[in-house]
């Protein structure tokens, strides 16, 4: 199974099947992690994989990506974009489709995590500075008996102005409104990982008596 999370330090495995272009008529599969952040500077990674027919977790694959744990502690935490493709001499085929492209998120190493660490995500951070403004701007506007008072708020490194504290409102309760679907997101997906339920999906038991 592709792995779509990853933490600094653990073990990548996992088998890639690619009938059209399998080991036996000389093709290699790679694979390439682009960080999405421009900032510390992470050098792109890129894995050959290892030729199969080859087990990984009980089932045979054409091909394996992995990279032992000496080899992801130095990878920097953070969203990657990643994309794979086959060679062999002469040729080359960029493979389609969500089992060959998507995104990696790397997560801080929770062995070495200091203390006052922020190991929240971008959405969730983004989510976080929204309440705490729509809140100061409530305030604000209490203290001074108007909704006429001038605002500011920082949604991370963006620091926003506004005449009034109603205009700060409706723009934090919009930024929020839309953080937050970014934040369940995530969630549903992180669901989806582990193997816990949707949490959009009710479950209900009927005993009959």
């Amino acid at each position: 199974m592709i792995t779509n999370r990853l933490y600094v330090g653990d073990t990548l495995n996992f088998g890639v099947n690619v009938p059209d272009y399998p080991p036996a008529d000389g093709w290699t599969l790679k694979m390439r992690y682009t960080p999405r952040f421009t900032a510390p500077v992470q050098t792109p990674i890129t894995i050959v994989a290892q030729l199969g027919p080859i087990d990984v977790d009980g089932e045979l694959y054409d091909y394996a990506i992995q990279a032992a744990p000496t080899t992801t502690a130095d990878w920097i935490p953070g969203l990657y974009g990643w994309a794979s493709w086959v060679e062999k001499s002469g040729a080359r085929q960029v493979l389609q489709g969500t089992q060959f492209q998507g995104e990696l998120t790397v997560l801080p190493d929770p062995a070495t995590i200091a203390q006052g660490a922020d190991t929240r995500s971008v959405a969730q951070k983004a989510l976080d500075d929204c309440t705490a403004a729509l809140a100061n701007a409530a305030v604000r506007a209490a203290n001074a008996g108007t909704s006429s008072v001038p605002v500011e708020y920082r949604i991370g490194d963006r620091m926003m102005k506004y005449d009034t504290a109603n205009e700060a409102q409706q723009s934090l309760l919009t930024a929020r409104n839309a953080w937050q679907l970014i934040v369940n997101r995530e969630y549903r997906k992180q669901c989806a990982e582990t193997g816990l339920p949707d949490p959009r999906i009710i479950h209900t038991r009927i005993n009959r008596v």
